[in-house]
């Protein structure tokens, strides 16, 4: 009698009647989106956790598991990233693995102890693992290094600059973009592309881009980022990345009465120093390209080169296919390509550090203005640290047009800081205090 009576307090009117189309007595006898609620089917909830879902669930309610606890509008949501478990993190109330590249939920779906938030001295995520440098770029530990190159190394005698071998210490490391900068970045940050060879593609260097213009484009670079700028400039005139009326050469339009250098401690982009960028292409090497040196039969354009060809383009293989190239032939003697131009980069091998066409292709600006170099050891060598809108710059790394005897580590050339040319880029670097600030000459892992 008191058990007919409590089954009878719990049941509604209509059930206990046997009048109701609804009666049930387990959630089975309901159907899809419905539960059984004190001996009657109703629909699943919005919010209850045990019997969460909607009239529309095709499954049926369910009930909130552990990594999901919060029944919300009718969908089992996460609440935190602990209750999301291994390698996975609460993103709009749905568990996702960790991010490779998002510094705030870096690591791997098989992250033992979950995601981390990088921080301190390893502040990217890369690959699901924090460290010190952005993704795209590479990490370059401090070091001592011998630059230049022995009299023995083979040179262009009538156009080479001084490359008297001498000891550097280099004792910051420093974050260098695997690439030069391509057209497509220059043009989503400056809204104009200067090059010449842009038929080649936005995956192609950006050229054609005096000293000035690099150094305008680092600067937008660490504001677009919220970093101070390295570079105070004043007196500028002109539109940056142009001025050009012959394509492919000229003086730029764009150009600053004076520029001061706050330094390699500056926490924005730069350009690297010519001791940082001889440094990053060697990668513990000591031959003129990081793949050997080039014997007396390969100094010019001559095909197959075994030491260029796997990793540079160079007057003996950049052909182009994509119009307009140039007449290789008009720019160099030697060569048997009719057409050539710059090329996609990072597509031949980098170098032992992850570096990728810091021989040919384009040369590179650096910050240095020239000067001969003596036989003492220097630590952290960086030019002047001011300049004015005449001053001749260096550059590095050879080009598509050029030689095989131009793309040499040790190699060094300089014009006006408002040259534009078709062969001439650049690519930033930063430094990183995490990287160390020793002068051991460990290599880069």
């Amino acid at each position: 009698m008191y058990i007919l009576l409590a089954i009878l307090a719990v049941t509604p009117v209509a059930c206990q009647r046997g009048k109701c189309p609804n009666c049930c007595k387990t959630d089975k006898d309901c159907g899809t989106g419905r539960y059984c609620d004190n001996g009657a089917c109703t629909h699943c909830s919005l919010t209850r956790a045990d019997h969460c879902g909607t009239a529309k669930s095709a499954a049926g309610c369910e009930d909130c598991p552990t990594a999901t606890p919060m029944c919300s509008f009718g969908a089992c949501v996460c609440t935190s990233d602990k209750t999301c478990g291994t390698g996975k993190y609460c993103r709009d109330g749905a568990c996702v693995p960790c991010s490779d590249t998002d510094a705030n939920r870096c690591g791997t779906a098989s992250s033992p102890a979950g995601c981390v938030a990088c921080s301190g001295n390893k502040p990217y995520c890369e690959k699901g693992v924090c460290g010190g440098c952005e993704v795209g770029y590479v990490p370059v530990l401090p070091g001592t290094f011998a630059m230049g190159s022995p009299p023995s190394e083979p040179r262009d005698q009538q156009y080479a600059l001084d490359e008297t071998q001498h000891q550097v210490t280099l004792t910051r490391g420093f974050c260098m973009k695997a690439t030069d900068v391509t057209q497509g970045e220059w043009q989503s940050l400056m809204r104009n592309n200067p090059s010449f060879f842009t038929s080649c593609g936005p995956s192609c260097p950006v050229e054609t881009v005096s000293w000035w213009d690099a150094v305008a484009y680092l600067n937008a670079l660490s504001e677009s980022k919220g970093l101070s700028t390295c570079y105070e400039v004043s007196g500028c005139t002109g539109v940056v990345g142009s001025g050009c009326t012959t394509p492919g050469f000229c003086w730029g339009d764009y150009r600053c009465a004076n520029v001061a250098f706050a330094g390699l401690d500056c926490p924005g982009y730069r350009l690297p120093t010519e001791a940082e960028w001889e440094y990053a292409a060697r990668a513990g090497t000591s031959t003129a390209t990081y793949n050997g040196t080039m014997d007396q039969a390969h100094l010019n354009c001559e095909e197959p080169n075994p030491v260029l060809d796997p990793i540079a383009w160079f007057c003996g293989n950049s052909d182009a296919t994509y119009t307009p190239p140039v007449d290789c032939a008009e720019l160099v003697q030697g060569t048997t390509l009719k057409s050539c131009g710059t090329q996609p980069l990072g597509k031949k091998e980098p170098n032992a550090w992850g570096l990728y066409d810091m021989l040919g292709n384009v040369d590179q600006w650096v910050w240095d203005s020239y000067k001969g170099y003596t036989k003492e050891p220097v630590t952290d060598p960086i030019g002047p640290l001011s300049g004015v809108a005449v001053d001749e710059r260096d550059f590095r790394g050879g080009a598509f047009d050029e030689d095989a005897v131009e793309l040499r580590a040790a190699r060094r050339g300089a014009q006006p800081s408002i040259a534009r040319l078709l062969l001439r880029g650049f690519r930033p670097v930063r430094t990183a205090s995490g990287l160390g600030a020793s002068s051991s000459s460990t290599p880069p892992p």
